[in-house]
């Protein structure tokens, strides 16, 4: 039962009462003041959500904003996996890593590419060709002739050897090798932050399961205790005051069960997320 309910059904209550003569009229009004106050928290609240959804709609990019929703999670919870065995899964999956060990790969191969310049390169150039020409008065072959005349051909070869470059390849070499290890070095930073990453989701996991148990239990102590308060209050063995503590305290529990509910189910998703590289 939500607070909106619980104060109509305590306005009628009251109402009742007074006109049974038993209370006076100022509590009536107070407790469609409470009601009034209660309504304008719910309206709020419903806007406070509305405007959420739109802006997760944006956040989608989604076209069709006025009739997005969304549906509420059910089915049991999912188990909280071992952070060294999401750990592990995660190696072979994460993106960051994969990039870390491209840029590894590409380094290795760049200092293939430096040393190159260590080795002689040998040439081979070939050509033909012919030529036409004309002298004014006199003759001359005809085009066919002189281009027939006049054909050659040419080839060669070219050795050379890298004896002395200004050590400009020895500098490429080393300029790929540091940076050879500087990839080495940001792959294991990338592991370590992906370890770390992993610990903190399992943790958090951990403590969001505690919290979702304990919060059964205060939300299920303090029903029974409000149960208790309002029969006391019917009696009028309990004043408006400690009804309306009792009231809040329950309605206030259940919204931190459901808090902590979520949060479990966001926790051991993102480990799930780790671990196999989907929700």
């Amino acid at each position: 039962m939500n607070q909106v309910e619980l104060s109509s059904y305590e306005l009628t209550r009251q109402r009742a009462l007074l006109e049974a003569g038993k209370i006076p009229e100022v509590d009536l009004l107070e407790a469609e003041s409470q009601l009034a106050q209660d309504k304008l928290q719910a309206t709020t609240t419903a806007n406070d959500t509305r405007l959420a959804l739109v802006d997760l709609a944006q956040l989608l990019e989604l076209d069709d904003i006025d009739n997005f929703d969304i549906t509420t999670l059910d089915g049991e919870e999912q188990p909280i996996l071992p952070a060294e065995s999401v750990y592990n899964n995660a190696l072979n999956i994460n993106h960051t890593l994969k990039a870390a060990r491209g840029e590894i790969a590409a380094a290795e191969r760049n200092i293939s590419v430096a040393q190159s310049g260590y080795i002689p390169r040998l040439s081979f150039n070939a050509g033909i060709g012919s030529s036409y020409y004309t002298v004014t008065g006199m003759e001359h072959p005809s085009f066919s002739r002189q281009m027939k005349d006049n054909f050659n051909t040419y080839f060669g070869f070219s050795l050379s050897i890298p004896i002395f470059d200004g050590l400009s390849t020895r500098n490429s070499v080393k300029r790929a090798r540091v940076q050879h290890v500087a990839s080495k070095l940001q792959y294991q930073d990338a592991e370590n932050r992906l370890y770390k990453t992993i610990q903190q989701a399992y943790y958090q996991a951990v403590s969001a399961q505690e919290r979702s148990k304990s919060c059964l239990i205060a939300e299920d102590a303090a029903n029974k205790a409000f149960e208790a308060m309002r029969e006391k209050y019917n009696l009028g063995r309990a004043t408006p005051s400690e009804y309306e503590q009792a009231k809040n305290k329950a309605l206030r529990t259940t919204a931190e069960r459901i808090q902590a509910h979520y949060e479990l189910i966001l926790r051991t998703r993102i480990l799930n997320f780790y671990d196999t590289g989907r929700y």
